[in-house]
C-alpha cells in the first residue's frame, strides 16, 4: 500500500551530514580517550534514519529515530570497546538538536555500575 511505499523511500533516501566526535571512557580497569567521525542520515520529516559515531577505531555507537532538529533524546546503541574496556551500561542520556540543512550536532552520556562516558558531536550538512 501506500504507506509501505513512503516508509521504504524514507528508509532508502536523506540527507547526510558529517562530522566529528570527541569522548571519553571511565571505568575502573581503565578506558581512555577516543575521537573519531560521525555520519547523520536525516530524512525529509527531519528524523534521523541512520547515526553512526565511529569513536577511535574500536567503538561505534549508532542510533536512528530522534527528530533532529529540536532538542530530542534517543538510547544509543554500543559496540564499544576504549583502552582494551568493554563498557557495560545501564543509563543513558543522549539528545540532539540542530538546524535544517545547516548542522546537527549532541551529546550522549552512558553510566554503567563503575563506568561513564561522555561524548559530544557535531554533523555538517553536505560536507563529505
Amino acid at each position: 500500500n501506500d504507506d509501505d511505499a513512503a516508509d521504504d523511500d524514507d528508509a532508502a533516501g536523506g540527507t547526510s551530514y558529517f562530522g566529528s566526535a570527541s569522548g571519553y571512557l571511565k571505568a575502573m580497569d581503565g578506558g581512555g580517550e577516543c575521537d573519531g567521525d560521525v555520519l547523520i542520515v536525516i530524512d525529509d520529516a527531519g528524523m534521523v534514519v541512520d547515526g553512526e559515531i565511529d569513536c577511535g577505531g574500536s567503538c561505534t555507537i549508532t542510533f536512528d529515530g530522534p527528530y533532529a532538529f529540536s532538542e530530542d533524546s534517543f538510547i544509543p546503541d554500543f559496540d564499544c570497546s576504549i583502552g582494551g574496556v568493554t563498557p557495560t551500561f545501564y543509563e543513558f542520556d543522549a539528545w540532539i538538536w540542530g538546524e535544517e540543512g545547516s548542522y546537527a550536532e549532541g551529546s550522549i552520556g552512558a553510566y554503567g555500575e563503575t563506568d561513564y562516558f561522555s561524548l559530544s558531536f557535531s554533523a555538517y550538512f553536505g560536507e563529505g
